[in-house]
């Protein structure tokens, strides 16, 4: 009798490794769905980060481009203004 019970305590005791093993896959398994939510909400995030950084780079040659044509302009004004004061 004292074999069966140790075989039957054996068993258990495999039996409780391997639902270990089991919730510790599915842990794991959980945790790495997690990972993947967070590298998609993060590559999405530098997505949109990225697009922001691109549109003020074009707002700020579009303003350059600007600032350069009022440049060209004032000078152009100066020139008339001193034609007409000499």
């Amino acid at each position: 009798m004292k074999f069966y019970e140790n075989d039957y305590s054996q068993s258990l005791s495999v039996e409780e490794m391997v639902n270990e093993i089991h919730s510790n896959s599915q842990k794991v398994t959980d945790r790495m769905k997690n990972t993947k939510k967070i590298v998609e909400q993060s590559t999405a995030n530098l997505y949109n980060v990225s697009s922001f950084v691109e549109e003020q780079n074009m707002t700020m040659e579009e303003v350059s481009s600007s600032a350069e044509l009022l440049s060209q302009m004032a000078e152009d004004l100066h020139k008339a203004v001193s034609y007409f004061k000499a």
